[in-house]
C-alpha cells in the first residue's frame, strides 16, 4: 500500500507540469469589423469562423466581459488618448490576457480584402488575404488560412 501511495504522488508530481503545459491561454477577439460593401450577416459569420478556429488554440474571454472593460477603459482615458492601440493594451492589462485578435474586411463589390491581427503585449503580428468574386462561405476558407498563417506554426 505504501509503495502504491508513493508511486501515485510520483505520479502527480511529474504529470502536473504537463497539465499546466497544454493549458491554453486566453485571448480576446474584437468583433469584426469592416469598410465598403459587407453586410452585418457576413461578418457575423466570419466572427462565428474566427472563433470557432481560434477555440482550437485559445481560451476566448466572454464578450460580454471583453465590452465591460473597454467601456471601463472608455471612462478612464479621453477621447484622444484612446487610439486603438493604446485601448487594446489597457483592455489586455485589466483582463490580464495577453492575446487579441481582430479581424478586418474591406469589401468592394464581389471582391474582398482579409486582415487578421494578432496582438500580443510584445509584438503585433498580420496577415492579409483577398479573394476575387468570393461569397461568404469561400471567405471562412480565407480566415482559416489566415489563422493557420499566424497561429498553426507555433
Amino acid at each position: 500500500m505504501k509503495y502504491f501511495v508513493s508511486a501515485f504522488l510520483s505520479f502527480l508530481l511529474l504529470t502536473s507540469p504537463l497539465f499546466a503545459q497544454s493549458e491554453r491561454p486566453e485571448t480576446i477577439i474584437i468583433p469584426v469589423s469592416s469598410m465598403g460593401d459587407v453586410s452585418d450577416i457576413r461578418k457575423q459569420i466570419l466572427q462565428n469562423t474566427l472563433t470557432n478556429e481560434l477555440k482550437t488554440y485559445f481560451r476566448i474571454v466572454p464578450q460580454e466581459k471583453y465590452e465591460q472593460v473597454l467601456e471601463q477603459v472608455f471612462e478612464e482615458l479621453e477621447y484622444e488618448e484612446c487610439s486603438e492601440d493604446t485601448c487594446i493594451m489597457r483592455v489586455q492589462e485589466m483582463l490580464q490576457v495577453e492575446n487579441v485578435f481582430n479581424l478586418q474586411i474591406i469589401g468592394e463589390g464581389k471582391d474582398s480584402q482579409l486582415n487578421l491581427k494578432w496582438i500580443t503585449l510584445d509584438e503585433k503580428k498580420n496577415e492579409t488575404d483577398v479573394c476575387l468574386g468570393c461569397g461568404t462561405f469561400q471567405l471562412n476558407d480565407k480566415v482559416r488560412g489566415l489563422i493557420q498563417k499566424l497561429v498553426g506554426g507555433n
